[in-house]
């Protein structure tokens, strides 16, 4: 088991590429913080350009550059610096846009896997102020930053399938901008109709059937 989060002298590439969208809306900067504690801004007041050159992202940044930062707590995401390594300098703007964006639509679970955060009995939904990302609000954000984005992963904790608009988001990303590398995965036990055709065709990339919940 990697001891990551508990380096106090560390580095980290994330904020420089990389933005997690909640399904709330609140934003936070990797895909390792289940309970949303680590909160960059909130897309429902702010755009995503103000928040990756804001005050806590840009501060945060030239933490980093310092060798580490109070924010990122437990953060498993921490890449240890050795004993004498200095930490890698970068700008503290981190240019216009994130180049990867994070899409979690729910935070909730049709399944209930051994020791998963994500777990139904583990109160994570109750962490979120909303229980499905706002379909307007994720148009918005696409719209934003969609041309800046190399990769957009659509999933994060929870199960992504549960949202009734997941496939049409997914058909949205691909028509506004085929180029993103879009991925995503799932359990696979919410799908209804023609809602894995229409997947397959909407020109995604990739997409993973975890079993993590099988016995």
């Amino acid at each position: 088991m990697s001891l990551n989060h508990l380096a106090t002298r560390f580095r980290c590439t994330w904020p420089w590429s990389t933005l997690v969208l909640l399904c709330d809306g609140r934003v936070t900067c990797g895909c390792a913080d289940p309970y949303g504690t680590r909160i960059l801004g909130d897309a429902r007041t702010d755009t995503l350009g103000t928040i990756w050159n804001g005050d806590v992202t840009e501060r945060l940044r030239a933490d980093l550059n310092g060798g580490g930062s109070s924010f990122c707590g437990d953060c498993p995401l921490k890449l240890p610096l050795d004993e004498g390594e200095a930490p890698m300098a970068r700008p503290a703007d981190g240019g216009a846009l994130p180049t990867r964006l994070y899409v979690e639509c729910t935070a909730a679970c049709n399944l209930s896997c051994f020791e998963a955060c994500c777990a139904p009995e583990t109160g994570i939904t109750r962490t979120r102020q909303a229980g499905m990302l706002d379909f307007d609000l994720f148009q918005r954000v696409i719209d934003e930053v969609g041309a800046s984005l190399v990769r957009v992963d659509f999933f994060n904790y929870g199960e992504t399938f549960l949202h009734k608009h997941a496939v049409e988001m997914c058909e949205y990303i691909k028509a506004r901008f085929p180029h993103i590398y879009l991925y995503t995965s799932t359990n696979g036990l919410a799908f209804r109709g023609d809602a894995v055709s229409r997947l397959a065709q909407s020109g995604i990339d990739e997409v993973t059937f975890s079993i993590d919940g099988a016995t």
